[in-house]
């Protein structure tokens, strides 16, 4: 039986600020930025974030709020929903917030697109940073439905994606629970094994 992963990570108060000031996740994923110094990352909060000399600032996703005192973590009588409502506040345009991205691509041709193994959503998530406010949409797979189907990317079906890596112009995904390799050609959308 699957065991989606705890809810704790949301009751952590991860915040922007400086560097002495700020905080995330041990277990996320970091790649050098492409567009400058410092790193991104993504950790299974929920938050794709950057790492400067300067500190960490959240680009897409959940981060704490820091006009008020963040809930004692082991609180159990704090539900996640009064959390999310009350402590924390979503950067970006979301057509479903992360739940527990694992690892992201940047697109090498652009890297304002960013891959996202979303993986509790089944999805491969795009983060488009073109605008003023990023967007988060679906970019392959069925949100919140997991399985296992190639085919167009809209109709492909994923069961907990936790890596992806661009080749060319292919994106490359391991698929954890299908336990395989998926292909998603980015020129045409299609997903295979």
């Amino acid at each position: 039986m699957f065991v989606p992963y705890p809810p704790f990570t949301f009751r952590y108060p991860f915040t922007d600020g400086g560097r002495n000031d700020a905080g995330i996740l041990p277990e996320v994923a970091l790649r050098p930025n492409p567009e400058g110094q410092g790193f991104w990352g993504i950790g299974p909060d929920g938050r794709f974030f950057e790492v400067t000399v300067n500190g960490v600032r959240t680009l897409a996703g959940w981060v704490t709020r820091r006009d008020i005192a963040p809930y004692v973590h082991l609180d159990s009588a704090v539900t996640q929903e009064m959390i999310l409502q009350n402590q924390k506040t979503l950067v970006g345009t979301f057509d479903v917030p992360f739940a527990r991205p694992e690892d992201f691509a940047p697109d090498p041709l652009d890297s304002k697109k960013i891959y996202v193994a979303d993986s509790e959503n089944h999805r491969i998530a795009l983060i488009d940073r073109s605008g003023p406010t990023p967007v988060v949409t679906m970019f392959a797979g069925t949100t919140g439905t997991p399985g296992y189907q190639d085919g167009d990317r809209s109709q492909a079906r994923f069961n907990s994606p936790v890596s992806v890596e661009i080749v060319g112009r292919t994106l490359y995904v391991a698929d954890l629970r299908n336990k395989v390799i998926r292909a998603i050609d980015l020129n045409t959308g299609k997903v295979s094994t």
